[in-house]
């Protein structure tokens, strides 16, 4: 998957019921290689995929799947 130099989803006004009008990612800042990378893999893949079950009850809102398919494929990238 290419990711664009400037990715950008809007998370404001959302439809869903119940929904914050604005709100905003949390980001990971993380090096393009490491001598760690299976283990940053490892992780960063729980936290966008099986970690996201926590996410509701933390008033975190599931994420879009046009981010998860960047995120996965960026984290994919790390060496």
């Amino acid at each position: 998957m290419e990711l664009p130099e400037d990715f950008r989803v809007s998370l404001t006004d959302s439809a869903a019921p119940g929904a914050y009008p604005i709100s905003t990612f949390s980001y990971a800042i993380v090096p393009k290689s490491s001598s760690n990378a299976d283990a940053l893999r490892a992780f960063l893949t729980y936290a966008v995929t099986t970690g996201q079950k926590f996410g509701p009850a933390l008033q975190f809102a599931p994420l879009p799947a046009r981010v998860l398919a960047a995120d996965r494929a960026t984290i994919s990238r790390i060496r």
